[in-house]
């Protein structure tokens, strides 16, 4: 068995092995529930949601905010309309409705299951955070908040697995962090950074200067990922 079959032999078993473990059983079934929830919500999205009107809404702001900058969603692009999508599910711009809370307040959920993972959504937190650890034999990685350095333990299988191969490189991602029910995880379309680039810790200091709001600084942090070609779609299905 050479070197390269031994790290798969070992990733294999390993992935066996967490599939037992009780907190991995928990986080899976966790991750079932947000699928459910989060189809319904992208039905809502695509059906019944003005995300046009919505997305003129949000390029028109961001206009005004830094003259001159140049973003434009483009609908037929699966990025771009998830990361509309993501803008839009949760309360990030003052004129823009969100789906959470529409979903909340005329009760379109079935029982207080999801309710109450709605709530959870409602309360996530999004933001830029440093890849600090992981752990291929738990599934847990350690993400610290760039801007109030504030550390959080998550579950991601998949994101360990990918890091432990890697070597465990210097990583950033733009995302959001959900806790219900005892689970912390990442969720979201991932904004990555493979390292501190000069761009990257220019648009850090712009957004602690200026103070953009959540969807301007969503935006900011997808635009530069994508023009790095950084971006990979995830539908909020990594387990």
């Amino acid at each position: 068995m050479n070197f390269k079959e031994m790290i798969q032999s070992y990733i294999y078993t390993t992935q066996k092995k967490l599939q037992d473990l009780p907190h991995i059983k928990k986080y899976n079934e966790v991750r079932r529930l947000h699928t459910k929830v989060n189809q319904k919500m992208g039905e809502y999205f695509l059906k019944e949601y003005d995300y046009e009107k919505y997305s003129k809404i949000i390029e028109a702001d961001l206009q005004k905010e830094t003259k001159g900058y140049q973003f434009k969603l483009n609908l037929k692009n699966p990025n771009d309309e998830f990361i509309l999508y993501e803008l839009t599910a949760l309360k990030n711009h003052p004129d823009v409705p969100a789906i959470t809370e529409i979903f909340l307040k005329e009760k379109r959920y079935q029982n207080e299951e999801e309710k109450n993972f709605l709530e959870s959504l409602v309360n996530s937190h999004a933001s830029l955070f440093k890849i600090v650890k992981s752990n291929i034999d738990t599934g847990y990685i350690t993400m610290e908040d760039v801007f109030t350095k504030e550390r959080y333990n998550i579950i991601d299988v998949t994101l360990s697995i990918s890091l432990f191969i890697n070597n465990n490189p210097e990583m950033y991602m733009y995302n959001r962090i959900v806790l219900y029910n005892g689970v912390r995880f990442a969720t979201g379309i991932p904004c990555i950074f493979y390292k501190m680039t000069k761009p990257l810790q220019k648009l850090i200091k712009e957004c602690e200067e200026k103070n953009y709001p959540s969807y301007s600084r969503c935006i900011r942090f997808y635009n530069l990922s994508k023009l790095a070609g950084n971006i990979s779609l995830q539908m909020n299905t990594r387990f």
